[in-house]
């Protein structure tokens, strides 16, 4: 509005210049013609504001029903990946926590889960020890995981649980996120719980969300 004012006061000097060696014809005139492109400029100005504002509307719309579907995506392939974490905890041997054979050769023979959580599944005991893990890797077994946060709230909640991401040992600097699903003895007491992860920087059911 201040430019506005500038260009006003311009037009007046200016027709007070041009006033004495003018007829009253052309002054009329000039005047006519400097208020239209006034009134053009100042309509312009307003309709561009009210369409950018519109225009900026309409794209914070549409990102955030993209973003939405994305989530929702999200959450649907990890509720997939999670049920079948639980489906094979629930039939997991009671004696995979004492009989390491044993154990290995569960995890290993479950390629099927392998195939989801391509950061490795693990049993981890009622004490945050790591246990097991497949695909193997030596000197890992009896580390202390009472540290993830996912861990102490299986613990605690004595339910599943999905974690935040977090920054990866098994893969070390590869971001991740870890499943959980309890495992409990005759009695109903917890004895461990299986894990499975998934590396966030890999090719796995997440990529075509991650690209996109």
């Amino acid at each position: 509005l201040d430019c506005f004012q500038v260009v006003l006061y311009g037009a007046r000097q200016l027709l007070n210049f041009w006033g004495s060696c003018m007829s009253l014809k052309t002054k009329i005139a000039l005047t006519v013609s400097i208020l239209f492109v006034l009134f053009v400029s100042i309509s312009s100005f307003f309709e561009f504001s009210y369409f950018e504002r519109t225009f900026k509307e309409s794209i914070a719309t549409q990102q955030f029903s993209l973003v939405s579907t994305l989530a929702d995506s999200i959450d649907d392939k990890l509720s997939i990946a999670h049920n079948a974490l639980k489906a094979v905890a629930a039939i997991a041997p009671g004696d995979v926590f004492v009989d390491p054979d044993k154990g290995q050769r569960f995890l290993d023979e479950n390629v099927g889960l392998l195939s989801i959580f391509d950061n490795g599944i693990f049993f981890i005991s009622k004490d945050g020890i790591l246990l097991l893990e497949s695909p193997y890797k030596p000197k890992r077994r009896g580390r202390n995981l009472m540290f993830r946060k996912f861990v102490q709230d299986t613990i605690s909640s004595r339910k599943p649980c999905i974690s935040d991401p977090f920054v990866s040992t098994y893969s070390p600097g590869q971001s991740a996120i870890a499943m959980t699903a309890p495992i409990f003895d005759s009695r109903g007491n917890l004895i461990g719980m299986m894990t499975g992860s998934i590396n966030l920087t890999k090719e796995n059911i997440l990529e075509e969300l991650s690209n996109l």
